[in-house]
């Protein structure tokens, strides 16, 4: 196994990842669930340090077939290392038998970035979990409420939180989609959405059951992204996966008159559906 090629491909890997969560950041690319800017660096890292540490414990072998799978499995176990903190960067490095100095240098320039960077994405995604647990469980203990969900956190949807918040106070707001970032919109709102005492997911309106509630309560869901077309798409699934509870409303933000059809013929025993054209 060539070491150069190996280490241009790691320093590629990471390039990579870098660069692609920069444009997430930037709104260059569309952030969502699975392509966020914490996802692309973490599989970056991950990419980058695997493909670093084949090498290095390839040449503890002696090079028979059963050495290959040795040497890839080993390689996961590095970069796992990597991420929960066990790694030994004088030993890995100690290892490089490469006969070129760039080469060593790089390695070694590489590997002090990824034990860097993967413990901070470790502890990043434990600190999510905690947020999300804790939104989770306000959602649980709202089970006697009624409570008020919407699709995007988005100056349409704070201001109408705000003004429902105003005049039923025990009511909860729940914000789906949310995307903590250092934009200083997104970051407005979503202190704006904290001062009502909002209830943020991450998660998209679809991938979380809000079926677990108390049936003498009422659900209002308001798909009311910037995309009608998605409006209309949740909208559609939210009937189908709610439309037979009594006790739940929705309301999609579309001006198009043949969202009204739609979802007029649409089968549902139990909600409410009304179009809102905002014009």
């Amino acid at each position: 196994m060539s070491w150069i090629i190996f280490c241009i491909l790691g320093a590629a890997a990471l390039t990579v990842g870098v660069v692609l969560s920069v444009l997430i950041v930037t709104k260059r690319i569309k952030n969502s669930k699975l392509s966020n800017a914490f996802n692309a660096l973490a599989i970056g890292v991950a990419a980058s340090g695997f493909l670093l540490a084949l090498p290095v414990h390839f040449y503890q072998f002696s090079g028979e077939f059963i050495d290959y799978i040795k040497t890839i499995l080993l390689a996961f176990n590095s970069v796992m290392k990597l991420f929960v903190v066990d790694f030994d960067y004088f030993d890995f490095t100690g290892k490089v038998l490469a006969e070129t100095i760039w080469v060593q240098k790089t390695y070694a320039v590489l590997t002090a970035a990824l034990c860097v960077t993967a413990p901070a994405l470790t502890f990043g995604f434990i600190l999510s979990l905690f947020k999300n647990l804790s939104a989770r469980l306000k959602y649980f203990f709202s089970y006697f409420k009624d409570v008020y969900i919407f699709s995007e956190l988005n100056e349409k949807s704070i201001a109408l939180a705000a003004d429902l918040k105003k005049n039923h106070p025990r009511a909860v707001i729940v914000f789906t989609d949310v995307f903590e970032q250092d934009e200083e919109r997104v970051f407005e709102l979503t202190e704006e959405a904290k001062t009502i005492g909002a209830i943020c997911f991450k998660n998209d309106i679809l991938s979380l059951h809000f079926n677990r509630h108390s049936k003498n309560r009422q659900l209002y869901f308001f798909t009311i992204g910037e995309n009608e077309t998605e409006n209309v798409e949740q909208s559609l699934k939210l009937i189908a996966k709610y439309g037979d509870m009594p006790n739940t409303h929705l309301y999609v933000f579309s001006t198009q008159l043949e969202t009204e059809l739609l979802l007029t013929n649409t089968k549902k025993s139990g909600m409410k559906v009304r179009r809102i054209n905002q014009a």
